[in-house]
């Protein structure tokens, strides 16, 4: 059964609130997708989060969404002297996550 709004609620699960009572406690409290954020953790500890929030969508016959958050390019900021003016100015420098 699906619930009565139309807006969706979404939280972050971590390693400090994978245990099955706490994914059921944010589910009641109107938690209708998980965000799963792979930069952090290993195979094993993300198979175990995804895998408790199944078991408590079977035990509340509803669906919960999950959402995995691949871990991207990293963007720092940094101070560079202009050639030109002698000015400082900031630069964006990309770089590949790993």
């Amino acid at each position: 059964m699906r619930r009565p709004r139309k807006t969706k609620i979404g939280a972050t699960h971590g390693p400090s609130s994978s245990s099955p009572a706490m994914i059921r406690s944010f589910f009641d409290a109107g938690v209708d997708m998980f965000r799963l954020k792979l930069s952090h953790g290993n195979h094993e500890d993300h198979r175990k989060r995804f895998e408790a929030i199944r078991n408590v969508e079977r035990d509340v016959s509803r669906p919960i969404g999950i959402m995995m958050d691949l871990r991207g390019r990293k963007t720092a900021h940094c101070e560079r002297r202009s050639q030109f003016d002698g000015r400082n100015r900031a630069r964006r420098h990309v770089q590949d996550g790993g």
